[in-house]
């Protein structure tokens, strides 16, 4: 199978996990209003499984509405997608839903529901952030988040109404850590809130601060051998914050337009509060909390395959 072909039709681990383990409402859920209710009713109504399906630009609306068909076929109910944001602003102000109406269109045809993948932290080529799409900008960026809401404006309008929609998926694989200007003007208010005063701070802290907004971080800081506890504690806790924060805010942006169709994440490091997550914050956000789950490069070589199932329940658990 050619790469192309993969990237259409690869089972997607990440959306199948992610919506199975959630048979039950989140305290979001229970709190929604009867519009979510419903959705979530749909969505939860049965045992579902799904693909990511990818949108590749040699698509065509029969190639899209084909594939549709052998998902139906197969009894596969839900597709996840992610929205590139490259795809539908390929020039400045210029957007082009075309290739996911097909899309949309198919999987009402099909009887499938889409988990939409929001990528509001993935902006277009043009933007010169990035090298190449499946990465990340840092939003804490107050021009880059300005930008990034009408994106998220654009998608939730163009498909809040349309009956193959099933929930909103509010970033893949959510991780939040960077130390450009504007996160750690961030840091520096987040320190503030903790601390109070500059000299309440640097009773904790080897290096002293003479005001908050001057914080910065130097390789030797953050080296995984030999440093300054308060130091990398408060930068690992002010990073969860931050993520999480992000999170709301996307959220928000997307329940101003939609309050109806349930949200999602999918955890990719269920155990990684030293990476910038915590599970247990996380899923107060949404009404769907997965896990993204990659045998190839999850499980050791010498893991056997019959193990698969056994370890998959393990890091659901955590």
């Amino acid at each position: 199978m050619n790469y192309s072909m993969a990237r259409k039709v690869a089972i997607s681990a990440t959306c199948v996990i992610a919506i199975l383990v959630s048979i039950g409402p989140t305290r979001g859920a229970q709190s929604a209003v009867a519009g979510q209710v419903s959705q979530w009713a749909g969505l939860t109504d049965q045992l579902r499984i799904g693909a990511e399906f990818f949108l590749n630009r040699t698509e065509t609306r029969e190639s899209v509405r084909r594939h549709f068909h052998l998902m139906h076929e197969n009894g596969l109910t839900l597709a996840r997608i992610f929205v590139i944001w490259d795809d539908i602003e390929r020039t400045p102000n210029h957007w082009n839903f075309e290739g996911y109406d097909w899309i949309y269109d198919a999987a009402a045809e099909s009887g499938i529901k889409i988990v939409a993948t929001l990528c509001a932290e993935d902006p277009p080529g043009w933007v010169k952030k990035t090298p190449f799409y499946h990465n990340r900008t840092n939003l804490n960026d107050p021009a880059l988040r300005k930008h990034a809401a009408i994106y998220i404006e654009k998608v939730v309008n163009r498909y809040k109404n349309h009956p193959a929609q099933g929930a909103w998926l509010l970033m893949n694989e959510p991780t939040k850590y960077d130390e450009e200007p504007a996160t750690l003007q961030a840091f520096g208010d987040w320190l503030q809130a903790k601390y109070g005063t500059v000299e309440e701070l640097n009773k904790h802290c080897f290096r002293p601060l003479d005001r908050f907004s001057d914080v910065r971080l130097t390789p030797d800081q953050l080296t995984d051998y030999w440093n300054d506890y308060h130091d990398a504690v408060d930068w690992r806790e002010f990073n969860i914050d931050n993520l999480i924060n992000e999170l709301l805010w996307i959220k928000g942006q997307i329940q101003a337009l939609d309050a109806n169709h349930p949200t999602h994440i999918n955890v990719t490091s269920p155990t990684g509060g030293a990476s910038g997550q915590d599970v247990f914050k996380e899923k107060r956000i949404v009404d769907i909390l997965g896990a993204s789950i990659h045998p190839a490069w999850i499980f050791p070589p010498t893991a056997a395959t019959s193990e698969y199932g056994e370890r998959f329940a393990y890091r659901l658990d955590l």
